[in-house]
């Protein structure tokens, strides 16, 4: 599969066209699978990073169909956006003072509950005994 975003709208289009030709009753549906090829083409180019891509990719679908490209624009990444950010927000209300002492707590869990020595820690009383032997 080809990396090159716009020659593979390029081929789709060549092949769709003699589509056209032959079933003009089919020309709304010929649309959307356009519309939703553009969306994919785009979603495609936000995920390797080629911000260039994404945006000619979204103009090019907002020249072909407007009301597909706002809903696209909302339920693909405004919407995800929106729930990530209340979803730290969340978190951050929960525990003002400490949100960033929370998220390292819950990196370090594996030693245990809060309170109890860590595996590495010695009570001063197995320090000096093996120092008192020698």
């Amino acid at each position: 599969m080809s990396s090159d975003l716009h020659q593979m709208l390029r081929s789709y289009d060549i092949v769709m066209s003699e589509f056209a030709v032959l079933y003009p009753e089919r020309k709304a549906d010929l649309a959307f699978g356009r519309a939703c090829l553009i969306d994919w083409l785009a979603t495609r180019a936000a995920r390797m990073g080629r911000v260039g891509d994404f945006l000619s990719m979204m103009i090019e679908l907002a020249k072909h169909d407007p009301v597909f490209a706002s809903k696209s624009i909302f339920w693909s990444y405004l919407r995800p956006l929106a729930r990530k950010v209340r979803q730290v927000i969340k978190t951050f209300l929960r525990h003002p003072t400490g949100f960033l002492e929370q998220r390292r707590k819950e990196t370090l869990a594996f030693l245990g509950p809060e309170g109890s020595p860590a595996l590495w820690q010695r009570s001063a009383d197995n320090l000096t005994s093996g120092v008192e032997g020698l």
